[in-house]
């Protein structure tokens, strides 16, 4: 096992960035971050994008905690906090193959911040 270069750490970053601000309502940019295979807490990724056009526009904060790569897989933890009032902590799985770095998979919980 080795520790990924920073330019891979860079380009799983530009993946995670994508996906945060597309979900304060770029369905284009979310597209971007995301497998066309990708799950969401068990369910097609489409389901994503359903809400995020549902919902529309929001001006939510997000950051990356935590990120892990190693080879061509990794794994990410980030916060979005107030997206249309709703706090979360989600877990990102991402994998390269030969069109870069995308999410195949999501998980969330809602949370209350202190």
């Amino acid at each position: 096992m080795s520790i990924a270069s920073t330019q891979e750490y860079n380009a799983v970053i530009d993946v995670l960035h994508k996906y945060l601000e597309g979900s304060n309502g770029n369905v284009e940019l979310l597209k971007e971050a995301f497998h066309d295979n990708a799950i969401i807490n068990g369910r097609p990724i489409q389901a994503l994008y359903d809400a995020v056009v549902r919902k529309g526009q929001i001006n939510s904060t997000s950051r990356v905690d935590y990120l892990d790569i190693v080879g061509n897989v990794a794994s990410a933890r980030t916060v979005i906090e107030n997206w249309h009032g709703y706090n979360f902590v989600e877990y990102q799985h991402l994998v390269k193959d030969k069109n870069g770095w995308k999410i195949t998979s999501k998980t969330y919980t809602e949370i209350k911040l202190d």
